[in-house]
């Protein structure tokens, strides 16, 4: 087995996720050499669309999404490794073609038996689709190595990622299991890291003594798009406002963690959250506000008596020393 080979599968390679995040990333990751030789993309959508019609579709979402120039050796080694294959993930039977297409490339086409899962679908498909990777032996490989990727919202209360974490534990490991935000990957948010915990002259000023307050804003340029089938059901809080912000919001004001590895970071998180209260409960009316943009009812897709909110503000308290 070579660990530095795999097999990425994307679930929802149709949709918006992939298009504008997943493979301009990986166009980026192939550009700076961190891609491995023997790597391919397999994209499991539900739409009928031919291998190369699929690829067009990328390649016009990646012009339109990618922060940089379209590198054409760097494309044409994409092309050559992307892959399209149609089913419908809440159908068990699909599973069993699955397997054996993925079993056909990995033994006539000699593609890597190192399966990365990614789930560019919606929160509520999540428990459907893992289970069935493990019912039909496909997420556990006695000759590679399995992971799992998900991106938020991760359920839509607090029961139900309860309950959906359980679904996954019965199908991965917990070291087999990322639960992905991006927002954590962009300049900005690494920049606040590096200026806490690696510089001595700011942390040690980073407290009530010298800041008065610190607001955290989110601004989207555009309205929802494609996008309104999810967010209608979604909306602002549980979009941006439980994971992104607050991720953003732990970043900035937890406590320093004991190292920067993943398990002492999260450590850190997680006490920083216990410590959040409303910042004056009487006065929860107007410290927690709810918004709808003009128009948003006339969206595609979106109820003309929708009352989904498209902006929230919170006024939050850090109850701790600091």
């Amino acid at each position: 087995m070579n660990i530095n080979s795999c097999t990425m599968i994307i679930f929802g390679a149709t949709g918006d996720l992939t298009h504008r995040k997943l493979v301009p990333a990986l166009h980026q990751l192939k550009w700076g050499c961190h891609l491995p030789e023997n790597f391919n993309l397999i994209g499991i959508g539900r739409r009928t669309k031919t291998k190369d019609e699929y690829i067009h579709d990328l390649l016009e979402g990646l012009k339109e999404h990618t922060n940089m120039e379209v590198e054409q050796a760097t494309w044409d080694y994409l092309a050559k490794r992307i892959h399209y294959f149609k089913m419908d993930f809440a159908s068990e039977t699909e599973y069993s073609k699955l397997f054996e297409y993925l079993d056909k490339k990995k033994n006539e086409e000699g593609f890597s038996s190192n399966y990365l899962f990614y789930l560019a679908v919606a929160p509520d498909k999540f428990g459907l689709i893992v289970k069935n990777l493990k019912d039909h032996n496909i997420s556990d490989q006695q000759d590679g190595w399995s992971r799992l990727v998900i991106e938020k919202p991760f359920g839509e209360d607090l029961q139900t990622a309860y309950n959906l974490n359980d679904e996954i534990s019965k199908a991965f490991r917990e070291d087999q299991i990322y639960r992905i935000d991006h927002y954590l990957a962009k300049e900005m948010i690494q920049n606040i890291t590096m200026l806490r915990f690696q510089n001595t002259i700011f942390e040690p000023l980073w407290n009530n003594a010298y800041i008065d307050n610190i607001q955290i804003s989110v601004w989207e340029k555009g309205g929802v798009g494609s996008r309104a089938g999810y967010y209608d059901k979604t909306g602002a809080l549980r979009d941006m406002v439980q994971n992104h912000l607050l991720q953003t919001l732990a970043i900035t004001a937890m406590e320093p963690p004991k190292s920067l590895d993943a398990d002492d970071m999260r450590d850190s998180k997680v006490k920083l959250m216990s410590e959040l209260v409303l910042y004056d409960k009487s006065k929860s009316k107007s410290d927690v506000v709810f918004g709808q943009y003009e128009g948003y009812q006339m969206e595609s897709g979106v109820s003309n008596e929708s009352r989904t909110e498209t902006f929230a503000a919170l006024k939050l308290f850090i109850d701790n020393h600091r």
